[in-house]
């Protein structure tokens, strides 16, 4: 009898596991690996850069932590900018820049601004 009610905790313990979704350690790794690839070919492929950033700013949004979406919201904007779709690059930089300020992420807030400077030079 006692190992039935083991069996069946342990079922529980699974099942909850396999339908939860993916834990923050997984959306963190997710994120890191998508950060890599648009390390890798983000700047050269401004498509690929569009879509890695975009699915960072997900996994951001799902975790809920600023410097991840502040990371995600920068590459989108330069991928935009690279595109030549300097509004809706400035849209995103002014949203960082937003962001940023609201949290008081100085790093963020200097490479928002620097973009955003960059994109009126063009």
């Amino acid at each position: 009898m006692r190992s039935f009610f083991c069996l069946i905790l342990l079922f529980f313990c699974i099942s909850s596991s396999v339908f939860a979704g993916p834990g923050p350690e997984a959306q963190l790794r997710e994120y890191r690996r998508l950060d890599s690839l648009h390390s890798e070919t983000g700047f050269k492929d401004a498509g690929l850069g569009i879509t890695y950033s975009k699915q960072m700013l997900e996994i951001g949004r799902q975790t809920g932590i600023d410097t991840l979406i502040l990371k995600a919201g920068h590459y989108l904007g330069q991928s935009l900018e690279m595109i030549g779709q300097f509004d809706n690059a400035l849209k995103t930089y002014y949203d960082v820049l937003l962001q940023a300020e609201k949290v008081h992420n100085c790093y963020y807030e200097y490479a928002a601004a620097t973009s955003i400077g960059s994109v009126h030079q063009t």
